[in-house]
């Protein structure tokens, strides 16, 4: 029998609410982080994008939903709420690593 590596087991694990094919291009494990206009709002949000859905970070960011370590918890200011992801970027590798395993 052959065990499964760590990194195998927690891609198998991971699972999104937001369905997409196999195939995409961007998969929970290739999650990019940018920038887009919100059509609602008229203003330039931080977002990422899982599948062929873009998805608004300030509005995740606003409702806690990625503080979910020490980094993205103990931070004083919306970094997401900006244009770009300067702010976000300036946290360091484990802020990313804690907002992805968020998402």
């Amino acid at each position: 029998m052959v065990e499964a590596q760590p990194e195998e087991s927690a891609a198998a694990a991971m699972r999104s609410w937001i369905e997409y094919d196999a195939d995409n291009e961007f998969p929970l494990e290739n999650i990019p982080f940018g920038a887009f206009l919100n059509p609602r709002l008229e203003e330039v949000h931080c977002c990422t994008r899982i599948g062929n859905m873009v998805i608004d970070l300030s509005i995740l960011e606003h409702e806690r939903l990625l503080s979910v370590g020490p980094v993205m918890e103990n931070v004083d200011h919306h970094v997401f709420c900006e244009p770009t992801l300067n702010k976000f970027m300036d946290l360091g590798k484990e802020a990313k690593l804690e907002v992805r395993a968020a998402l």
